[in-house]
């Protein structure tokens, strides 16, 4: 049963979970030290998978597609490899499991329409007798909710839309968001000692 603090904090690492002990302990009347803890305590509970920034994919030059799945005369063991193979395609960085008219979800990543419609053949190339139903689309502009249920404002983030022009990006630039991609609260200072570079580097980009 979560408790009213652990609300809140979930609440402010929501829309930015790069924020410091202090600015959270700030947002829950707590310590830093108190924060600390209860969000080990989270994790360890397995309410906090983890953290991931959620990036504008424009910018980065691509587009975002999206593809539901309804099967047909699948076994436990199929569905199975459809979604290990699903899974292990390169662009597909969100897959979703349905009760309901579909059964499988997820979102590609992808630099045009021709390499959208590449991913699909290679999986319906594949599985396309266990497909009844197949629907796609590209996503124009994407906007963030926050956790309500949790007690949070009622606002939304508009996090993505086509009419942004791509950023220009370096190998540190790459190498940031491939580190925060996997950890949003990675500490400056390790991505700095990776990269070998000055901490202060890193915090300007």
């Amino acid at each position: 049963m979560l408790q009213e603090r652990d609300r809140k904090l979930i609440s402010s690492l929501d829309f930015y979970a790069r924020r410091t002990l202090r600015e959270l302990g700030k947002s829950i009347r707590m310590s830093p030290q108190g924060v600390d803890y209860k969000l080990a305590t989270l994790e360890r509970d397995g309410i906090i998978a983890g953290y991931y920034p959620v990036m504008d994919f424009h910018k980065l030059g691509y587009l975002y597609g999206r593809v539901l799945f309804q099967y047909h005369l699948t076994t436990e063991e199929s569905e199975r490899e459809i979604e290990a193979f699903v899974c292990a395609q390169p662009e597909v960085t969100w897959v979703l499991q349905f009760e309901g008219e579909y059964d499988l979800g997820f979102i590609v990543l992808v630099r045009n329409i021709s390499a959208f419609d590449a991913v699909l053949k290679r999986i319906v190339l594949r599985f396309g007798r266990y497909i009844r139903k197949k629907i796609q689309s590209i996503g124009i502009q994407l906007e963030q909710f926050p956790l309500r249920m949790l007690g949070a404002p009622n606002e939304r983030k508009q996090l993505s839309s086509p009419e942004r022009s791509p950023a220009l990006l370096d190998t540190l630039d790459e190498a940031i968001l491939r580190a925060v991609g996997v950890n949003a609260r990675i500490l400056l200072v390790t991505i700095a000692m990776e990269q070998n570079v000055p901490a202060r580097t890193v915090a300007y980009r």
